[in-house]
This record gives structure tokens, C-alpha cells and sequence, in this order.
């Protein structure tokens, strides 16, 4: 009988141990394996490997799958060396994976490092590739989609293994298996589709070394492989599933494909209306060319469970319906104030996660976050969107920034306020509380404390009052606004004239000396007019032997003050009342009139002479420079008492300008 050679295709007997034309050791039908496997048949080769069926005799003759590195002779020593090397330790990643295990990979049984085998579990079913063949083509979507998410939970198991992340690199339609029992087996882990690019070679339905053309994603033909390409290869199995579409690239177009000039998949609606929107852009986003837009292996199999299971809508207030926790955090954080509204509102927002999602715990946590933030809404709506999304919204930092890095209120009067503005703006995603430090006497601020939420911003009026100051000259502070998490410094100065600063701060000493200085002044000149008057008067009076007429003058004052006093008692008071709310200028005009009447008819006639004498006696007994000191003072302080508060308010003035 004639087999062929699972490395060159050359052709070979049962009798042949060694491949004639490029030495490969042959595993034979009834050929028993370290003591105990004994080769059924062959099964397959691709890749670098070769499958055979093959029956445990040490545990009752279980069938199980022999896997085989295939090494031409065709290669370099150090290419044999890598090829073994890189075998042995993917060999050694996939027997961890039994621990514990997942009910979607095949157990590994063993590992023949002298024949370079993998014994591992049989599986007995059909691939994917050939029930959809079976079918037409394509399969119903909704056992497509429950096949592709038993696989994606595979792939979470093996991207978050302890010992490390285990890429499966050729994740097809003819790598997983449908058993009798219907269910999933991801199957044929590609341990040698490591091996350099340069030494690959074309085998059966276009595989090669670094993958599968069409559903392996450039990067991998690169030697970038990460756990997303998996993802990749994942998604693009599920388009040719639902779709039909089988990729139509052969090895030529490798170059094409890692350029961007072919491999992309046609929409999978233009192909199968029936597909819905939603799982088209599952798709679509999973087969991204950029890496960092493809869902992880656990995001896409939430999307999957989402679409074979949808969670009852959740309604927001503007109409926006809601799937999931991730969704209601992204609406919330976009529609603030709303979403404030709605979680503090009679418990509305808790209440719905409750009774449509049934998720208790998250709505009693929502409720705790409520009555902690009672007075702050903002806060509370923050750690709400930080229990929704923790590893989203929960890790960004509260950030701000202001408008203004300086603030120079120039040159200042004494006594006087000036103000500006200053804009503070939240510029990250949470909620932020901004303090400022402590502030010097002559600078405020109208806000001390500021909340903003995402996006918003808020001005601050900063004052500088020269009025509190008593050292004027240039003023100068940093204030620092703080957040918790980020320290923003704005530096104010201003200037202020020193000798201003120095006359304002003793204005009422000055003016009190200014008052005491005119009330002595008044004393000191009514002395010295008292003093010559009182001089003349006597002499005129020695010469003479009269009265002078300053005498009789003074004595007509005396006698018409007295006269206008008594007049405007007993006969102005009808004149006065009439005036009504004018009376101090009646009372005024009408002792003015009677002061000069008085004043004529003394100086002619007998009050005058009279008053004449005795300011004639007390002129000769020396006695008009002291009536002159009493009535120097006594207008003096009537003077000063009336001017006091005029001289304080023009010190004032002649400081501030």
C-alpha cells in the first residue's frame, strides 16, 4: 500500500521507516508509541505538524490524538534547533492549560519529548467548515453565533491563564469541532506556526507557517501576534459562517494582504441581510486593521452574551435605551446633569437597575452612594459612574485648568478695590473639587471652594483691597489651587505707593493736629487783637478823656447781639414757624436784621456809651488780652468742631489720588 510523506508529499510503504527523499520518521499504522499509544491512522497534516488517531493501551484503549512535529531535511540546523525548542515550550503552555482546564479545549494528555509528540483527547465530530458545507455554505446565525462564543470563552481562559497568555494563532472554521453531543472543541493549536517566516512552506487549504491566509491578521504575518490577533481570526470565522464567505487569497497575495491592499472582508449584511446591524459592527471592530481598536477576547464575548441573551432595555430620560452598565456609564457621563437628576430623583435610577436587570447588589450600592452625597449630587454621580465603570470612567484622575497663570493688578491708590476674573476649567472626565490655599489680608477671592462637573467651567472674582494694607510698596503672592490630584499655581502682584499708604493709615492723627493747630492760631491772633485793642482804647481814653469810638463799637456788638437775641425770642417766633422745615435760615436772617438794628441804635444812642465805659475799664485794667484768649478758644473749638471731619475727608482724598 502507498502513503505519502506528511512533509514532502514523496510516496512511501508501510515498510519504510525513514521518508526517502527528505528523511522524515514515519509513525505507522499499529506502531506502538512510548510503550503504550498504538497508531490507528492517520488523520491529517498541516502546518508543521502531522495528526494520527491513535488508542491508549494503558487505560483501556481510549482514543486520543497523536500530534507530530514535521522537520524536513531540507532545513538548517539552527532552523531544527528553533523549531524544536519553540515546540517544546508551546507544548509545555498548552499541558498548563489543564489546569484547571475549560470545557472547550481538548485535554492534553501527554508530551513525547524523544518523538517529538503531543498525545491529547480525540475528538469525534465534524469542523465547522464541513457542516457549513454540508449546509449550503453558511449556518443559521443563531448556531453560529453560539458556536463562536464557545470558543471566545476559550479564549478568555487562555489569554488570562496565570502561567501567562496562550495565543492560539489559527483560530478557523476547520480548527473547531462539533461532537455528537453538540459541543464545542477548538481544536489543532498551531505549536509550530511559530516557526520564522522564512522557512515556511504552503500546505492544505492555504495554511502556513504564521497562520491561515484570510482569517490571520497582519500583524501575525509580521511576528507581532498578541491576544487581539486571536480575536481577529475569531471574528473573521464568524463573518465567513454567517455569511458564506470563504477568503479568496492564496500565499501569492501575502504581500498584498500585509500592505492593505487586499484581505478585507465585504460587510457581512451586503452578504446576508439578515445579519443584524449590531453584529455586523462586532465584526467590523473586532477585524480592525489598527490593534488597539479590536475588543479583547472578554469584551467581545460580553457583546456575544449580550446579543444570544439581550438584557432587558433600560431607559434613560432622554429616550436612549440602554443595554448594559458600560452603556448607562457612557450616557451618564455625557448627559451630566440629567444623569444627576435621574439617580437622585425617588430612587428612580436604582429602582429600574433592579427590577429589569435584577442586579440587587448594584442598585443597593447606587442607593449607599446617594445618601453619602446627599449635599454634593456631582460627587455622588462620580462614584456612581466609578461603580459602573472601574476600569473606564474609575481610573481617570480629576484634572482642571485656569485661564490665567499670572494676575498683575498694576499700580494701585491706597484705600481702594480692584477686580478680575478668573475661569476654571474641569478638562477631564470626573467631577472635581478645587480648594485654594490660604490668602494674604489684601487679596479674596468670592469663591473659595469650586465644583465642577465634566466639561463645565466657573469664574472666580479675585479682589485686591489697598485699604487693608498698612506697608503698601509692591504686593505679591502665589496662590495654589488644589484638587487632590493636581496643584495649579497662579502668581498675583500689585503695587502700591508707599507714602500714600503712610498718610492714609494716620489721617486721623494728622487732621487732629491740623485742628489743634488752628484752634491755638485762632487763640493766639484773638490775643494779640485784644492786646492792641485793648492798648488803643486806653490811650485814646488817657488823651482824650472819652470813650473811642472802637469802644462804643464794641460796646454797639455787645448791646446788638443781646437786642437781637431778645427779639428774636419774644416776637420772631410767628415769623419762624412759617417758614416751617426752613427754620435754621430764618432764624438766621431774622437775628441778622435784629443784630444790625440793635448794633446802629447802641452806637448813637445810650448802650453803646455804656458798654463803651466798661470796655473802656477793662481795656485800662488789662484785662483785653485774657477776654481775648476765652474768645479766641471758644471760636477756635466751635471752628474746629465744624471743620474736623472736612480736613479728615480731604487727607483721605489727597492720599488716594
Amino acid at each position: 500500500m502507498l502513503l505519502h510523506c506528511p512533509n514532502c508529499n514523496a510516496s512511501y510503504t508501510v515498510q519504510d521507516i525513514f521518508c526517502k527523499q527528505c528523511g522524515y520518521k514515519f509513525l505507522h499504522p499499529g506502531q506502538l508509541l512510548a510503550g503504550r499509544y498504538r497508531i490507528d491512522r492517520q488523520l491529517g497534516a498541516g502546518g508543521f505538524g502531522v495528526t494520527f488517531r491513535a488508542f491508549d493501551t494503558g487505560l483501556n484503549n481510549r482514543p486520543c490524538v497523536i500530534k507530530q512535529l514535521v522537520i524536513g531535511s531540507n532545513q538548517s540546523p539552527q532552523e531544527i534547533q528553533d523549531a524544536k525548542a519553540i515546540f517544546e515550550r508551546e507544548a509545555q503552555m498548552l499541558i498548563e492549560l489543564n489546569q484547571p482546564g475549560h470545557p472547550n479545549i481538548p485535554e492534553i494528555y501527554a508530551y513525547l519529548e524523544s518523538d517529538a509528540c503531543l498525545v491529547m483527547k480525540y475528538i469525534e465530530g465534524q469542523s465547522l467548515e464541513d457542516i457549513r458545507t454540508q449546509q449550503g455554505g453558511r449556518l443559521p446565525i443563531s448556531d453560529a453565533l453560539r458556536y463562536i462564543r464557545d470558543v471566545c470563552s476559550a479564549l478568555v481562559y487562555m489569554h488570562t491563564h496565570p502561567s501567562g497568555p496562550v495565543l492560539h494563532r489559527d483560530i478557523k472554521p476547520d480548527n473547531i469541532m462539533l461532537d455528537s453531543s453538540n459541543r464545542i472543541w477548538l481544536i489543532d493549536f498551531g505549536l509550530s506556526k511559530t516557526i520564522p517566516p522564512r522557512s515556511a512552506r504552503a500546505h492544505t487549504k492555504g495554511t502556513i507557517a504564521a497562520g491561515t491566509i484570510g482569517y490571520t491578521p497582519v500583524e501575525q504575518w509580521q511576528q507581532k501576534a498578541e491576544p487581539r490577533s486571536d480575536v481577529y481570526a475569531l471574528a473573521a470565522t464568524l463573518h465567513s459562517l454567517i455569511t458564506g464567505f470563504r477568503p479568496p487569497w492564496s500565499q501569492t497575495d501575502i504581500l498584498d494582504i500585509v500592505r492593505g491592499h487586499k484581505g478585507e472582508f465585504p460587510p457581512a449584511r451586503k452578504l446576508n441581510p439578515a445579519v443584524s446591524a449590531e453584529i455586523e459592527e462586532l465584526i467590523q471592530r473586532a477585524m480592525s486593521s489598527e490593534v488597539s481598536r479590536r475588543p479583547t477576547a472578554q469584551e467581545f464575548l460580553a457583546q456575544l452574551d449580550s446579543i444570544l441573551q439581550p438584557t432587558p432595555i433600560l431607559e434613560a430620560p432622554d429616550g436612549t435605551k440602554i443595554k448594559n452598565e458600560q452603556e448607562l456609564a457612557r450616557w451618564s457621563e455625557q448627559h451630566w446633569q440629567q444623569a444627576v437628576q435621574w439617580l437622585y430623583d425617588r430612587d428612580k435610577l436604582p429602582s429600574q437597575i433592579e427590577r429589569l436587570w435584577g442586579k440587587n447588589k448594584l442598585a443597593k450600592d447606587l442607593r449607599g452612594i446617594v445618601q453619602q452625597y446627599t449635599d454634593n449630587q456631582d460627587a455622588g454621580l462620580d462614584a456612581a459612574l466609578a461603580l459602573l465603570d472601574p476600569v473606564g470612567f474609575g481610573v481617570a484622575r480629576p484634572t482642571f485648568r485656569v485661564d490665567k497663570q499670572v494676575v498683575d493688578f498694576g499700580s494701585l491708590a491706597v484705600g481702594v478695590t480692584s477686580d478680575t476674573m478668573m475661569t476654571f476649567y474641569n478638562s477631564g472626565r470626573r467631577y472635581t473639587k478645587i480648594h485654594v490655599t490660604t490668602l494674604p489680608v489684601w487679596l479674596s477671592v468670592d469663591t473659595p471652594v469650586l465644583s465642577l462637573p465634566p466639561g463645565q467651567s466657573c469664574s472666580v472674582k479675585m479682589t485686591v483691597n489697598t485699604g487693608n494694607s498698612r506697608i503698601g510698596g509692591a504686593l505679591h503672592t502665589v496662590l495654589t489651587f488644589n484638587n487632590g490630584n493636581t496643584n495649579t499655581s497662579v502668581k498675583v502682584q500689585a503695587a502700591v505707593s508707599r507714602w500714600r499708604t503712610l498718610l492714609l493709615s494716620n489721617c486721623k492723627e494728622l487732621a487732629s493736629i491740623i485742628t489743634a493747630i488752628i484752634v491755638l492760631s485762632l487763640i493766639i491772633m484773638a490775643y494779640m487783637l485784644a492786646y492792641n485793642t485793648g492798648i488803643t482804647i486806653a490811650e485814646y481814653y488817657r488823651q482824650y478823656r472819652e470813650v473811642a469810638p472802637i469802644a462804643r463799637l464794641i460796646g454797639a456788638y455787645v448791646a446788638g447781639f443781646f437786642f437781637a437775641g431778645f427779639m428774636l425770642l419774644f416776637t420772631g417766633s410767628d415769623l419762624i414757624f412759617e417758614f416751617k422745615d426752613k427754620f435754621t435760615l430764618a432764624a438766621v436772617g431774622l437775628f441778622s436784621i435784629y443784630f444790625f438794628i440793635g448794633t446802629v441804635l447802641s452806637y448813637e444812642f445810650v448802650f453803646g456809651w455804656l458798654v463803651g465805659i466798661f470796655v473802656t475799664a477793662a481795656a485800662e485794667a488789662g484785662h483785653f488780652p485774657f477776654i481775648g484768649i476765652i474768645l479766641g478758644a471758644i471760636v477756635g473749638i466751635v471752628i474746629a468742631s465744624k471743620t474736623h471731619k472736612f480736613i479728615l475727608q480731604g487727607l483721605m482724598w489727597l492720599a488716594r489720588i
